[in-house]
């Protein structure tokens, strides 16, 4: 407790230091606020971590989003740690293994007839295969499901092939190697996120596109005003109204020489909507309702043909058409 210690700056280890603040962690204690997520400061006792909850070296002024009930930097670091100890753990429990294959007692349990290092990653690499072959063919659990309508969709799509079949994830969203990699905007140029990438045009400034093509796009005001943050943003691609039909090809040829496992597409087509904060959405925002209520307003076509149903499954929707949730399985 940094309250009860009388030099904090010299009787406790980084780490340590001003993350437990009599009973809260961080300066922050539970309360009952919505708007802060039911976590509040402590202005009494948890005043001295509160002050050096953000306070780093890095990034020093203002920074966007630290909140009460985000994790401060001592938070992560602990967690961070912890995770650290716990791979460290597997990786001696690997290396005691490995020895026992190498030089096995009497009565070893596992007998390899290769002891060399080749033959026990061939050995390896079989576990894994077998390990990877009995999950695919188990059967999902999801009876704690909390919605009875996502359980619906979810039993309309098919358990084992949302849990257990590859998908091809075209996102926006950073950091997502792709974008990285330029194999979601197909620029084939594989980048640093500190040297830069294709970022997208800014959501205040973009124009209507001249080729029917859907624009990856960026809000400004999700940017930070420190370096080192600029890695976690929710970029997206953008339609407006009187912007008429854009179209994006998914997957791109780029995705499906990175991603494609040679299995039959299911032609399952899930879209995720950009989330409000709070879900509040601003007026000149359109969900997937509009498609049922004002089918002047938003269409939405797969291969060129209508989605007319929608089927939600959490915070992302099923696109649905006249033969159901699956299309024909190709690119379109």
């Amino acid at each position: 407790d940094s309250n009860q210690v009388e030099n904090p700056e010299e009787e406790l280890p980084d780490a340590l230091r001003f993350y437990l603040c009599g009973e809260t962690i961080e300066g922050v204690k539970s309360c009952n606020d919505m708007l802060r997520y039911n976590m509040c400061e402590a202005t009494v006792m948890g005043e001295l971590c509160t002050v050096h909850k953000y306070k780093t070296d890095t990034c020093e002024g203002n920074v966007r989003f630290q909140e009460t009930w985000h994790p401060g930097w001592k938070d992560h670091n602990l967690k961070g740690r912890l995770l650290g100890h716990y791979i460290l753990d597997l990786l001696e429990e690997a290396l005691i293994q490995l020895d026992e294959y190498r030089s096995p007692e009497p009565g070893a349990e596992v007998a390899l007839d290769d002891r060399s290092w080749t033959g026990i990653l061939d050995y390896l690499y079989t576990e894994t295969g077998a390990d990877v072959a009995t999950f695919l063919q188990s059967a999902p659990s999801f009876d704690s499901w909390p919605s009875d309508d996502d359980k619906s969709t979810l039993l309309e799509v098919g358990p084992s092939v949302l849990f257990r079949k590859p998908a091809i994830c075209h996102t926006a969203l950073l950091p997502a190697q792709t974008r990285y990699d330029g194999i979601m905007t197909t620029s084939g140029k594989r980048m640093d996120p500190k040297d830069g990438f294709q970022e997208g045009d800014r959501k205040q400034l973009i124009a209507p596109p001249d080729d029917g093509i859907l624009p990856l796009a960026y809000d400004a005001n999700d940017r930070q005003t420190c370096p080192a943050l600029e890695i976690d943003h929710k970029d997206f691609f953008l339609v407006k109204e009187g912007w008429g039909f854009l179209g994006q090809v998914v997957p791109n040829q780029a995705e499906i020489r990175a991603f494609d496992r040679g299995t039959r597409r299911e032609g399952l087509v899930m879209v995720c909507l950009k989330i409000c904060p709070n879900n509040r959405c601003p007026d000149e925002s359109v969900g997937f309702g509009l498609i049922k209520r004002n089918r002047g307003k938003l269409f939405i076509t797969i291969d060129g043909k209508p989605v007319t149903t929608i089927k939600k499954l959490e915070g992302c929707h099923f696109m649905g058409g006249e033969h159901g949730l699956k299309w024909s399985g190709q690119a379109g």
